[in-house]
């Protein structure tokens, strides 16, 4: 059965052959202070830390030190490098400039950074003493130290002027507020889908109902957090839409379906039956 919050039920759907979450509670349940382990991810150009053998989650993102500005997402709670809506409590702003570079901490409104931890170098992970690589946060060169409960932060400039290229690591430990906005739905936003999968196919089939034209983004990401497949639909018209997705090569797992729309973003867990 997949992993819920305090406010979602898993109901397997036996026609489907997949779990259905819904929302049958009080969001309230989880009002409680929530913390949690960061890491900063560069949708352009990131590595997760479990695909290069280690065994914690996080992501070692890569950049070019030619004057310019990036923004990273930074993600709480994200197991197996597995993105949702709700994980994200922050963004991290990275500025290279005459050979240097700046990198700043931002929580979103009702979350707060007690502590973060920066690595920045030309391979992609640092090094232990033994000259072993790691992911440990408390091997990272730079670090806050502890804070308290602060929204933003900013690490002193750091000299890549002998660089062409960067990897850059951010950790936090963050925590969500009792007055935090509530969690972005799994299933939520106007638009509904449901999905289908007979057993022993190789095929995903959705239907889509769309209140309002839009186009729409359809992505299949696995449990590594790796984007498996993707598709654009182009602009469609409000109302029901059936689309068909392979899923042939894909082991049977737990994967979550991204639908993106111009208005919202919808995010499902699905079972892949082989």
């Amino acid at each position: 059965e997949p992993e819920v919050k305090c406010y979602e039920s898993a109901i397997w759907n036996s026609d489907t052959c997949m779990w259905d979450i819904v929302e049958d509670g009080d969001p309230s349940c989880d009002d409680e202070d929530e913390c949690e382990t960061a890491y900063a991810r560069y949708a352009d150009n990131h590595t997760c830390f479990i695909d290069d053998g280690f065994g914690n989650w996080g992501w070692t993102n890569f950049f070019p030190t030619t004057n310019g500005s990036y923004t990273m997402d930074f993600y709480a709670g994200a197991g197996q490098c597995v993105i949702t809506p709700d994980r994200k409590w922050g963004e991290v702003d990275v500025a290279f400039e005459n050979g240097m570079v700046t990198v700043t901490v931002n929580m979103s409104p009702g979350f707060v950074l007690n502590k973060t931890d920066l690595y920045i170098g030309e391979e992609k992970y640092p090094r232990m003493r033994n000259g072993s690589q790691t992911v440990a946060p408390g091997q990272y060169p730079y670090s806050s130290g502890a804070l308290n409960e602060v929204t933003t932060y900013q690490f002193a400039a750091v000299d890549v002027s002998g660089s062409t290229n960067v990897y850059i690591i951010v950790h936090g430990d963050v925590c969500r507020k009792e007055n935090a906005p509530p969690p972005v739905s799994r299933l939520g936003g106007s638009i509904t889908a449901k999905t289908f999968q007979v057993p022993f196919s190789n095929t995903i089939s959705m239907e889509v109902d769309m209140p309002y034209d839009s186009n729409m983004t359809v992505e299949l990401i696995d449990l590594s957090g790796r984007t498996v497949s993707k598709s654009n639909t182009g602009n469609l018209k409000s109302g029901k839409h059936m689309m068909h997705y392979s899923t042939h090569g894909l082991s049977a797992e737990v994967h979550i379906l991204q639908i993106r729309t111009q208005r919202e973003v919808m995010v499902k867990k699905v079972i892949i039956i082989k």
